[in-house]
């Protein structure tokens, strides 16, 4: 049974809400770095806007072959390139998928990217 923030408790340490596993701490530590990216497409446009976090592969699964958690997989997007619901640019993610990997490149593209970012960015969070 949910509790009131919707979360429903399974086994004695996992959490999870009605869309996925609540992030643990270093799930969350890494979603909050990337977020501090901005979006990584209006970055490689040479434009610094804030960004949401997409999940690449859900909020649930693994990656295939990994042991991560689907919370290490996620992408900085601002509301227009994620969920925005444009056909045209800036092409929103959900709910136009092909057209975003053809104007921006794959998501496991965008993910080295984030990555590499990642690794030249100091240990501390920039909000």
């Amino acid at each position: 049974m949910a509790n009131q923030d919707g979360e429903c408790k399974r086994g004695a340490k996992e959490v999870w809400s009605m869309k996925g596993r609540k992030p643990t701490k270093a799930e969350q530590y890494h979603m909050d770095k990337v977020r501090s990216l901005g979006c990584i497409v209006c970055r490689k446009e040479g434009i610094s806007i804030n960004a949401e976090i997409h999940h690449v592969y859900g909020k649930t699964r693994q990656a295939k072959g990994d042991f991560r958690g689907a919370h290490f997989y996620v992408l900085p997007l601002c509301f227009n390139h994620h969920r925005a619901g444009r056909h045209e640019p800036p092409i929103s993610r959900h709910p136009y998928k092909a057209r975003f990997i053809k104007a921006y490149g794959s998501e496991q593209e965008l993910l080295q990217e984030v990555e590499k970012l990642l690794e030249n960015q100091e240990d501390n969070l920039i909000f």
